[in-house]
C-alpha cells in the first residue's frame, strides 16, 4: 500500500508538471493582422507596458513586458484580454471584466457587463508599418475622450490626436496546428495557424466537427496564402440525423457538416497546393472580391481562390453568390476560381449566382 501511494504522489507530481509546462508555452506574437476573436496583450508603442486588469485612480494599470524577437512567453494572466465580437462591435474581456471607457477625461475602468455600451469599441489598424492599433469607443462618438491609450504609466481614454499620448500596438497568442474545428473561434485559429506556415502535408486530417454559422462575421482573409498554402487534408464530418418523416416514422438520414452564410471579399481557401478537401457544404456565401481598389482582382472562389499541385475535391457543396470583382474579375467559380497543375473536382454540387468578365462557372 506504501509503494501504490507514493507512485501516486509521484503521478499526481509528474501531472502537475505536465500541466505547468503546457502553460509556461504560451506565446503571444506581435500582430499585424484583421482582429479576430481571440487572447491579446494590449501594449502602448514602443513602451514595454502592457494594459492590466487592474484599475487604479480610474485608470487601468500597466506591467512592464519586454518582447523577445517580437514575442511574449508566459505572460501573467492579469495581462491577456480576450477581444470577442459583439455585434458590430467588441469586447476587450479579462476574467468576466470588460475594458470600459467612462465618458470622462483621462479615464477608463472594468465593467461586469459585456453589453454595456461603454465596454463596446471598435478596432482598426492605423498604421501596417508600425503595427499600431486604434481602439475607440463606439458611442461616445461625440465625445472627446473615447480612445484608449498609453499615456503617463497608464491606459485611460484621452484625445486620438494628443502628442503626449501613445498608440498601442498588439500581440496576439500563438495558435497551434488545429485538427478539429468546430466554432468561429476554432476556424479563425486554423486560419492563422496555416497562414503563419503550420505544416499540414504530414497531419491525417483536420475536420469540420460541428455546423458553424457565419453570420456577422466578414471574411476578408482566407485560409493559405501564396507562400503558405493549405497542403493538407480538410473533411467535413459525417454525422446521423433523426427525424420523423411524413407518415410519422422514425427514421434517419446521413448529412456532412455545413459552413454557412460565409459573407466577404474571398472564398474560403485562399491557396492550397496538392490538398484534399471533402465532404463540406457551404451554404449561402455572399462573395465579392472587389478590394474598393482600381486593380481588377481575379481568381475567385466559393470554396478555394487558387489551387496548385496535385489537389482533390469531392463531395462538396456550395450554394449563394460569387462575383469576382464587382463582375470584372476573371477566373470566378463555386468551388474554385482558378487551377494550375492537375486538380480533380468530383461529386460536387453548385448551386450560385455568378458574375465575372471571362471565365466563370464550375
Amino acid at each position: 500500500m506504501k509503494q501504490i501511494t507514493q507512485n501516486l504522489r509521484w503521478l499526481v507530481t509528474l501531472l502537475a508538471m505536465i500541466v505547468s509546462i503546457g502553460a509556461w508555452a504560451d506565446d503571444f506574437e506581435l500582430y499585424s493582422g484583421p482582429i479576430t476573436e481571440g487572447d491579446y496583450i494590449i501594449l502602448g508603442y514602443s513602451k514595454n507596458k502592457a494594459m492590466k486588469a487592474t484599475v487604479v485612480s480610474n485608470k487601468l494599470s500597466f506591467k512592464d513586458e519586454t518582447p523577445t524577437n517580437s514575442i511574449i512567453s508566459s505572460p501573467d494572466a492579469n495581462i491577456i484580454w480576450h477581444i470577442a465580437k459583439s455585434g458590430d462591435y467588441w469586447t476587450i474581456e479579462n476574467n468576466g471584466k470588460y475594458a470600459a471607457s467612462t465618458g470622462n477625461y483621462n479615464e477608463a475602468t472594468l465593467s461586469e457587463s459585456g453589453t454595456d455600451e461603454k465596454s463596446l469599441w471598435t478596432i482598426t489598424i492605423d498604421d501596417v508599418n508600425k503595427k499600431t492599433y486604434t481602439i475607440e469607443n463606439s458611442f461616445l462618438i461625440n465625445a472627446t475622450y473615447k480612445y484608449l491609450r498609453y499615456i503617463s504609466n497608464t491606459f485611460t481614454c484621452y484625445y486620438n490626436n494628443s502628442s503626449s499620448s501613445t498608440p498601442l500596438i498588439l500581440y496576439k497568442k500563438v495558435t497551434s496546428i488545429i485538427t478539429e474545428i468546430g466554432s468561429v473561434q476554432d476556424l479563425n485559429d486554423f486560419r492563422e495557424s496555416v497562414n503563419r506556415g503550420d505544416d499540414y502535408s504530414t497531419v491525417d486530417e483536420v475536420k469540420l466537427v460541428a455546423d458553424i454559422d457565419m453570420s456577422g462575421e466578414t471574411w476578408t482573409e482566407p485560409i493559405g496564402t501564396v507562400n503558405h498554402p493549405f497542403n493538407g487534408k480538410f473533411v467535413g464530418e459525417i454525422y446521423q440525423e433523426n427525424f420523423t418523416n411524413s407518415d410519422g416514422d422514425a427514421t434517419y438520414r446521413y448529412k456532412t457538416r455545413t459552413i454557412s452564410n460565409l459573407s466577404g471579399t474571398t472564398g474560403l481557401f485562399g491557396y492550397v497546393n496538392n490538398a484534399t478537401i471533402e465532404q463540406i457544404a457551404l451554404t449561402d456565401v455572399s462573395i465579392n472580391s472587389s478590394d474598393g481598389a482600381t486593380t481588377q482582382v481575379n481568381n475567385t472562389g466559393g470554396l478555394v481562390n487558387y489551387s496548385t499541385g496535385n489537389t482533390k475535391i469531392s463531395e462538396c457543396i456550395v450554394t449563394g453568390s460569387v462575383v469576382g470583382d464587382g463582375g470584372a474579375g476573371d477566373n470566378v467559380g463555386g468551388v474554385v476560381g482558378y487551377a494550375s497543375g492537375n486538380i480533380e473536382i468530383s461529386s460536387c454540387d453548385v448551386t450560385l449566382n455568378m458574375n465575372g468578365m471571362l471565365n466563370v462557372g464550375g
